[in-house]
């Protein structure tokens, strides 16, 4: 495994859009893409549920100025430190798969906190700007099910979401389904599974970027039972997706996952154990050129706790600000952390 330094402190296609997904590979304890902490072999962890595991120290809740401006992939600068979004915070819960509109005005999450129709579900939170506290989160009850959901992936204007579930209807295990509202205040339409996107083991959607058309979901199959990268485009929204296609430039024999390509295509955010084997960090992959594989890549140390799962990255459209889930504290929590 590559060795890493870290503060101590601190394209499968469809329709013509390209799709970025993960696949594992045998190895040791990992996290599922569905929350849960299990075993890179099969034993356990194939997306039933998000069980959590002891982990590493927590980091104190420090707060980061917000800035305005700049690029996404270029913007050298390190993050400050995290800080737990204590608003969509529930006790004893897991809170992860956080996604968020462009305009940062509203926030869809899964968490198997109780007060919904499933032991997973999709819950969501408002606030009128962005400098406001986020609302008492409220279950998303058009989209859950008895069954689990997870893996929940926004569109930018808030008009559909993608999100993988257990229900019936699909090819079997975790698969993609998405709705659509006609607006920010109406209800979501009913949930259709994305049968080109679905396969009979584990699939995991991602927020999609350029318009809808491209978007980097991550796969499970056998026999390796751990995610990889894939990427997978459309020409238009209302298309099929093409066939995924594996994202070899990022993608290694280790846990790569939670894929998050910037708007400019320069970036792409990802989670992986590359640093320890069990453990997932944040990491960053970057390139000059949008038609070229994406080059070097390295862990956003500022950001990640050895030994913890810290992964789901959702960048702000300016790149300046950063949420993702970690279980620094014991149970995945929603996170997040300014530049």
């Amino acid at each position: 495994m590559t060795a890493w330094l870290l503060a101590a402190a601190a394209p499968w296609s469809c329709g013509g859009v390209e799709i970025l997904a993960w696949v594992t590979h045998d190895g040791g304890a990992v996290a599922s893409d569905d929350g849960s902490i299990g075993l890179g072999d099969g034993a356990a962890g194939q997306g039933e549920s998000s069980v959590s595991s002891d982990a590493g120290p927590e980091t104190p809740d420090d707060s980061a100025t917000r800035q305005e401006g700049g690029s996404t992939a270029q913007d050298a600068a390190t993050f400050g430190p995290p800080t737990l979004v204590s608003e969509l915070a529930a006790a004893n819960s897991n809170d992860f798969k956080e996604t968020l509109t462009d305009d940062l005005l509203e926030v869809y999450f899964c968490s198997d906190r109780p007060g919904g129709p499933g032991e997973q579900d999709i819950w969501f939170s408002t606030r009128t700007t962005a400098s406001d506290p986020w609302s008492t989160p409220a279950c998303a009850v058009d989209l859950s099910g008895p069954t689990q959901e997870t893996g929940t992936a926004l569109a930018g204007d808030g008009l559909t979401i993608w999100f993988s579930s257990d229900r019936p209807g699909g090819k079997g295990g975790y698969d993609i389904w998405v709705s659509t509202r006609v607006s920010r205040t109406t209800a979501w339409s009913t949930p259709k599974p994305v049968m080109e996107l679905n396969t009979p083991s584990d699939e995991f959607p991602r927020p999609p970027i350029a318009s809808g058309l491209l978007m980097p979901p991550s796969y499970r199959s056998a026999p390796i039972n751990q995610f990889q990268t894939f990427t997978t485009t459309r020409p238009s929204p209302d298309s099929p997706w093409t066939a995924p296609v594996r994202l070899t430039e990022v993608d290694t024999a280790d846990v790569d996952t939670d894929g998050f390509e910037t708007s400019d295509g320069l970036a792409f955010y990802f989670s992986s154990d590359r640093i320890v084997d069990g453990g997932q960090n944040l990491f960053v992959a970057t390139r000059a050129d949008a038609a070229a594989p994406f080059g070097s890549f390295a862990p956003l140390a500022e950001l990640n706790v050895l030994g913890a799962q810290d992964r789901d990255p959702w960048l702000s459209p300016d790149g300046h600000e950063i949420y993702f889930s970690s279980n620094r504290s014991g149970t995945l929590k929603i996170y997040e952390a300014n530049r």
